[in-house]
């Protein structure tokens, strides 16, 4: 995007960067801030459960804005969601045994853009938790023992106490209790032996410290404990060689075995992912994304010129994307075979299109006219199929963006600032709810979590005014760029009209003009301004009309001067009949011409213009003082008079660039070069003798009011001052000034006869003034600087502005133009304003020119606010049903008392004034109300 901003000049492209800027810090602190409020009160979880087992947990917090909080252990999740209230309630299963007694509630935001996210992790003692193994399915090894009181020793499993006769042993599987046949028959009753005599066999289960699998280990060392106490034989564990220990209780095993030493995590580790707990979308993300989307579109379309229908069929076809990809994330399915195909086979047709339009491209400009935002379209259009999750939307939020910043550094039309803040709009709503900030947390919220939600809207209108604020005080100190770089100086003409007569004028048709015809209507002079002609009547002004004839990109106000006149017979002003060189485009070196002095003792700079052109002009180059490169697609004449012309006229959506080099004048530069006249030497009078003189119609009144009005001044510069004053003071500006008589000088007329006049008269009589004070003096043609556009930074000249003024050699700066019926500053003493200046002065503007319309809009936009406002308080209430009003209204009346809103009602309840007695009828208007 900067990239785009330095090849192209536009002040929009930095205002939208700027823009992104500050909301990307926005984004941070907001964050920071979001997570900064977090407070935990309390974690409730069950004190003993196995691995595998759903946990429910639940978190008392106190969350100002909306994120995502997560319960681990050991920095591994057990469970995790969106939360958005005072009490957060989630479930999950633990995946490792251990017996643990804090835990770590995390809680993430990024505020409601979704953004940067930022942690704070808050550690939380809690009662032990036991976290049992699960059973294996296979057993640890068990060692049997049999325990013998009084002093026995203990023998080995299948050995026996009382043994008579020596028959043979008891083995294992025989009963507990069995007939000694031997001996029952020589005492002559029946003789019962038991297996044991005075002993018990117990186990002991070894769990191996240094087995591969811990937690494998653990479930076996659990099942062979617990099939032992199933069995009623007694248990003991031990690890390693350690001494064993009894278990009397599944309880006690489940804890043992808890306790024993783990490698696996508790749950899903959540490094490396995305901090959101789920990336689904709604309906409304999709919806407003698309909002977004065919804005941008929009507004990069009308920069390349495409028409209505084209712009149709592209949010026709971004609308189809949304709607698929939109069936798609609710199916859970991947995009089909067929729908690939298709995006293939239209994919290829696009890349071929493109790759066709690139034949054309003969230089970077084109590159970036043509091809490159033709691919950028397509890609856009093919990523909407792809935008099922939340992810993707980001990433068409941000094509979206590139495209913008694309149309705002070639579009230079009015309607820029309108789609820019439509598209502004539409983006934030779109990063709001692709964070889903919109919506409330799906988890059972407090009685706050409507009312955060429901503040939303308010907030980010709050922050709309404040981010805003916080942009143009950024651009207040942000330079406005002074044009594009010599790499993109742009030049395109498109519809290619050749001028019959090589070097001459031509109507904007391309057919060779004549003079004037001595009327005041517009048939036969270029764009209805008698100026852009060979002749000039003094006594002919055109019906120039309001629409806007072309716009100019430069970072200050100038002359945009088209022709010079040097000869007057006293009614008309005629320009030298030299044609010029003719030099061959695009990058046209213009040599200096009579006049142009190469200026050493005063600092320079170099003006950069460049010409959008709006309605078929004629073949007049326009230009700055003192041009000395123009970037066109024609053969430039350039003619001794200053003036430039090209081989072909300049037909709507002509674009072309100026390269001036200005002296920077002051008013001390020129009042300290004295009287020109007197600093002319004899051949400097010879060659400027065109600009010296004066008509024989000039009276001796004329000259006799010149030398009394210089009569005093010390300089040149203090001469033309008293004459505009004179003429200020004198001569009132007027279209329909009444025609001299014929045979009468125009100018004695004007200073002693009508006293009205328009431009060219009153510039006519400010040159034959300067004349006949020696000092040479010429009439220029062309526009002011026109009427600013402070959004895309360009002049928007009308044809209204078509003017003519006075140029007046300086010795040591050379021609200077002068004009007593407008104002534009010196060059040196133009203070370039700042982006921020400049905007502040458009809102200004619109403000005065529209205030009603938009204290109208203002009005109907609160209204409509505070219409949603009530209904969402309407629905909520609807929704929460009498007595969750009731619980509301309980906390607010609360937090009038300075009771924390984080407490349990029983607290508060303690918390009480005992003289609150306006607590029965704020809760009895709560629920009877």
């Amino acid at each position: 995007m900067y990239v785009i901003a330095q090849l192209t000049g536009a002040m929009s492209v930095v205002v939208v960067l700027v823009a992104g800027l500050v909301a990307l810090v926005w984004a941070v602190f907001a964050g920071l801030l979001s997570v900064r409020r977090f407070a935990v009160r309390g974690v409730t979880l069950p004190e003993r459960f196995g691995v595998g087992d759903e946990v429910h947990v639940v978190v008392r917090c106190r969350v100002g804005v909306r994120g995502t909080l997560a319960v681990e252990v050991d920095r591994a999740e057990l469970t995790s969601g969106d939360v958005c209230g005072l009490e957060w309630t989630g479930s999950g299963t633990a995946r490792r045994h251990g017996v643990f007694d804090s835990v770590d509630v995390v809680f993430r935001s990024a505020a409601y853009p979704g953004l940067v996210w930022w942690e704070r992790r808050v550690r939380v003692p809690v009662v032990p938790m036991v976290v049992a193994p699960p059973r294996g399915t296979e057993r640890a090894p068990i060692e049997r023992h049999v325990g013998v009181d009084r002093g026995l020793e203990l023998g080995p499993t299948g050995g026996v106490s009382g043994e008579v006769d020596g028959i043979r042993l008891w083995r294992d599987g025989d009963s507990e209790h069995s007939v000694h046949w031997p001996s029952s028959m020589r005492v002559g009753e029946l003789v019962v032996h038991d297996r044991r005599d005075g002993g018990e066999e117990y186990w002991v289960v070894r769990s191996d410290p240094y087995c591969r699998d811990l937690d494998a280990e653990a479930g076996r060392v659990r099942a062979s404990l617990e099939a032992g106490l199933r069995g009623g034989v007694t248990t003991f564990a031990a690890v390693g060689d350690r001494d064993p220990v009894r278990l009397s209780s599944m309880t006690e095993i489940a804890d043992w075995t808890a306790s024993l030493p783990s490698d696996g995590p508790i749950g899903s580790t959540t490094e490396g992912t995305s901090p959101e707990p789920t990336q689904s979308m709604t309906l409304f993300a999709r919806l407003a994304v698309m909002g977004a989307t065919v804005t941008s579109l929009a507004t990069l379309a009308g920069a390349l010129g495409y028409g209505l229908i084209a712009q149709v069929v592209l949010a026709l076809l971004s609308l189809t994307s949304a709607t698929a990809s939109w069936r798609f994330s609710q199916r859970a399915e991947p995009i089909t075979p067929l729908a690939r195909t298709g995006l293939g086979l239209a994919s290829l047709a696009a890349f071929a299109w493109a790759a066709n339009s690139s034949a054309e491209v003969t230089n970077l400009l084109s590159i970036l006219r043509g091809p490159l935002p033709e691919l950028l379209v397509l890609l856009v259009l093919i990523h909407g199929l792809e935008c099922t999750d939340r992810r993707a939307l980001r990433v068409e939020l941000a094509f979206s963006a590139v495209m913008v910043v694309y149309a705002a550094g070639f579009r230079v039309d009015g309607a820029v600032g309108w789609w820019l803040g439509v598209w502004t709009i539409l983006f934030a709503v779109a990063m709001v709810s692709v964070g889903g900030g919109w919506s409330r947390p799906a988890g059972p919220g407090s009685a706050t979590t409507g009312r955060v939600a429901a503040g939303v809207p308010w907030r980010g209108g709050v922050a709309g005014l404040v981010g805003a604020a916080a942009v143009i005080g950024v651009l207040y100190f942000v330079p406005i760029p002074e044009g594009p770089t010599r790499l993109t100086l742009p030049t395109v003409i498109d519809e290619i009209r050749r001028v019959g007569s090589p070097g001459g004028l031509a109507l904007p048709d391309g057919s060779a003009t004549g003079d004037g015809d001595g009327t005041r209507s517009t048939f036969g002079q270029l764009g209805g301004y008698p100026g852009f002609a060979q002749t000039l009547d003094t006594s002919v002004r055109g019906e120039l009309g309001n629409d806007v004839v072309m716009r100019v990109r430069a970072d200050s106000p100038a002359f945009w001067r088209g022709q010079t006149f040097a000869e007057f017979d006293g009614r008309t002003w005629f320009a030298d009949a030299d044609q010029g060189t003719p030099r061959e485009g695009p990058d046209v070196g213009v040599p200096p011409t009579l006049g142009d002095v190469s200026v050493s003792s005063v600092p320079t700079e170099e003006f950069v213009q460049t010409y959008y052109v709006e309605a078929d002009l004629p073949n007049v180059v326009f230009a700055a003082s003192q041009a000395q490169r123009v970037i066109i697609d024609a053969t430039v004449w350039t003619r001794p008079d200053g003036a430039l012309r090209s081989d072909v006229v300049l037909t709507r959506g002509s674009i072309y660039t100026v390269v001036s080099e200005r002296a920077l004048v002051t008013e001390q530069t020129l009042r300290s070069q004295g009287r020109v006249a007197d600093r002319l030497s004899e051949n400097g009078r010879r060659s400027l003798a065109p600009y010296l003189e004066l008509p024989p119609s000039t009276s001796s009144e004329t000259i006799d009011l010149a030398n009394s009005l210089a009569m005093g001044t010390r300089s040149t510069y203090d001469t033309i001052l008293a004459y505009e004053s004179w003429l200020n003071q004198n001569v009132v500006y007027d279209l329909d000034a009444p025609v001299p008589a014929e045979g009468v000088d125009a100018v004695d007329d004007l200073l002693f006869s009508s006293r009205r006049g328009f431009c060219e008269q009153i510039a006519t009589t400010l040159t034959m003034m300067l004349r006949s004070q020696g000092v040479p003096a010429r009439l220029a043609t062309g526009y002011t600087a026109g009427e600013r556009d402070q959004v895309s930074g360009v002049w928007k000249v009308r044809a209204s502005d078509a003017h003519a003024w006075v140029e007046v050699f300086f010795p040591e700066t050379g021609w200077q133009a002068f004009d007593p019926t407008a104002s534009v500053p010196l060059a040196g003493e133009v203070t370039v304003a700042t982006i921020g200046a400049d905007v502040l002065e458009g809102i200004r503007r619109v403000i005065d020119d529209h205030g009603v319309m938009a204290a109208l809009m203002a009005s109907v936009a609160l209204f409509v606010a505070l219409s949603a406002r009530i209904a969402t308080r309407v629905r909520r209430r609807r929704r929460r049903g009498r007595w969750g009003v009731l619980q509301d209204r309980f906390v607010e009346v609360g937090e009038q008392q300075g009771i924390s809103p984080m407490v349990s009602n029983l607290e508060r309840a303690r918390q009480w004034p005992a003289d609150a007695d306006f607590l029965a009828s704020a809760l009895d208007a709560a629920a009877f109300d």
